[in-house]
């Protein structure tokens, strides 16, 4: 457990690290805006889904690879095993990477860490993600993005799969 707490202690000093080193205009730095709807999908035993909205606003800039980070923050609705629905909010902090860009498409990848609190204790998270960015325009993009989930206060995955669909807009 102590190594993901060092992990996410490195991913937020390494989002301040790409936050200060963005702030070059000559990099092309843009903050960024993503709303759209998010989901989790339990993948072992009886399969049990949430769904809800995600807002995120991030900055981009330039470190070896593009790179944008930020924070998230998410609502979902469950209908969970015992017949109680549950409401649960998640905030989360992420770091992306730019791996490849074809055309009109982005390939991403990174991480995030965060708490997901609610109808719940309070559980902290860090997950893997991967993704694609659509670019409509300059401006605006199509972004969908997956994620696995380890939990930090079980120490264990979750066998969870979290899931984003939404749009972006730079500005």
């Amino acid at each position: 457990m102590k190594t993901f707490i060092k992990i996410g202690l490195l991913t937020l000093i390494a989002l301040a690290t790409f936050t200060a080193q963005a702030a070059d205009p000559l990099l092309g730095e843009n903050w960024t805006l993503s709303l759209g709807g998010s989901g989790s999908t339990t993948t072992t035993g009886n399969s049990q889904t949430a769904f809800g909205a995600e807002i995120d606003l991030g900055h981009t800039g330039h470190l070896l690879l593009p790179l944008q980070g930020g924070i998230r923050q998410t609502f979902s609705y469950a209908s969970v095993e015992d017949g109680e629905d549950s409401a649960l909010f998640g905030t989360k902090a992420y770091l992306d990477a730019t791996l490849l860009t074809y055309k009109f498409v982005d390939l991403f990848g990174g991480a995030n860490v965060g708490i997901t609190y609610g109808n719940t204790k309070p559980l902290w998270g860090v997950a893997p993600e991967a993704g694609l960015r659509f670019w409509l325009k300059k401006d605006v993009a199509v972004v969908t993005r997956v994620e696995y989930p380890y939990d930090i206060t079980n120490a264990e995955w979750s066998d969870t799969l979290r899931y984003f669909l939404g749009f972006m807009l730079k500005f």
